[in-house]
């Protein structure tokens, strides 16, 4: 941005003002939660960002699902609220630093319990949601079984290996699917999976649904299992779980379309500063799109940026996002 002359002032100027609050995520919840949309889910995920640069503060190593290797960067906590057929609305990027980098600021913390704290603040937020969509590195007994302290429902990604109480027997969930091959479980058509829904006991949680989930891919047939303390339909449990997927599609517009990765500032708060601006601008582009329908990202990008500079030059208050 400084070489474009878009800074009117020094990198390192640039990180100072960045870096000067600690905790924008948490700044930005009340304010979003206010123009929310009600009765939609919230989706919570781990964000790698690949990042490179020794004197950047909190790199370190990540997985990367895209390119199924080890890289160095940053991992965020993102969450966003979600719904069957719409673009995410972005909540806010927690930091998550490894276990080197953990300060009194930014503690160390497991997946679960970074789950459980952004949920609790969206709760205490006073945000009207329906449930909590999760991955598999959530849905731990010691996350499943905090969860029954916060009203709110799950719907998560649970592990083959792990065990549940069926009729009296403790089994793995691999077993369990066994029983229930494609053809023997229930066929949506809608849906095109075959699925069974099974009420099980988990320990120290209590009676929740089971949800074996085939679906085809090829010639083979790739299995699902979730679980879930939500009381509704099969289909709209798994349409739920697909609006999620809304979610992971967000974290590759974030980089590609907005330069979530593009940061050199050197403070680990100027990173999480920017990782803010860039949930700002993409809430802008969600606000084009649902203002014009048909617009691509591309599109709203550049309507949102129009926008953006139309506010600035009529010393107007830009819209919030």
């Amino acid at each position: 941005m400084s070489e474009r002359g878009l800074l009117p002032c020094s990198k390192a100027y640039a990180c100072k003002l960045l870096a000067q609050h600690p905790a924008p995520h948490r700044e930005a919840l009340a304010r979003r939660v206010e123009t929310a949309p009600q009765g939609a889910y919230l989706a919570v995920d781990l964000l790698n960002v690949e990042h490179c640069g020794k004197r950047i503060e909190g790199v370190g190593r990540c997985y990367d699902s895209a390119s199924k290797a080890v890289v160095w960067g940053h991992t965020l906590v993102s969450s966003g609220l979600v719904g069957v057929g719409t673009d995410p609305y972005l909540l806010r990027c927690d930091p998550y630093p490894d276990e080197r980098m953990s300060t009194a600021s930014y503690p160390k913390l497991t997946a679960t319990e970074a789950m459980l704290s952004v949920a609790g603040d969206v709760v205490s937020a006073g945000a009207d949601v329906k449930a909590l969509l999760v991955d598999a590195q959530f849905t731990t007994r010691l996350g499943l079984r905090s969860l029954k302290h916060l009203p709110l429902a799950f719907v998560g990604r649970f592990r083959s290996n792990a065990k549940v109480v069926f009729e009296t027997q403790k089994v793995r969930v691999s077993d369990l699917a066994k029983r229930f091959l494609p053809g023997q479980a229930r066929w949506y058509p809608k849906l095109r999976r075959y699925i069974k829904r099974l009420e099980v006991v988990l320990e120290e949680v209590g009676v929740v649904d089971l949800l074996i989930v085939w679906k085809a891919q090829g010639t083979a047939w790739h299995l699902t299992t979730l679980v879930s303390s939500l009381n509704v339909g099969v289909q709209e449990v798994l349409n739920a779980w697909t609006a999620r997927w809304s979610l992971e599609v967000s974290h590759r517009l974030r980089k590609q379309n907005l330069a979530l990765g593009s940061c050199q500032c050197f403070a680990y708060a100027a990173q999480l500063q920017h990782a803010e601006l860039v949930t700002q601008a993409f809430n802008l582009m969600r606000h084009e799109r649902r203002r014009t329908p048909g617009l691509t990202w591309k599109q709203a990008q550049r309507a949102a940026a129009r926008t953006l500079e139309n506010a600035l030059m009529t010393e107007q208050t830009p819209l919030a996002a």
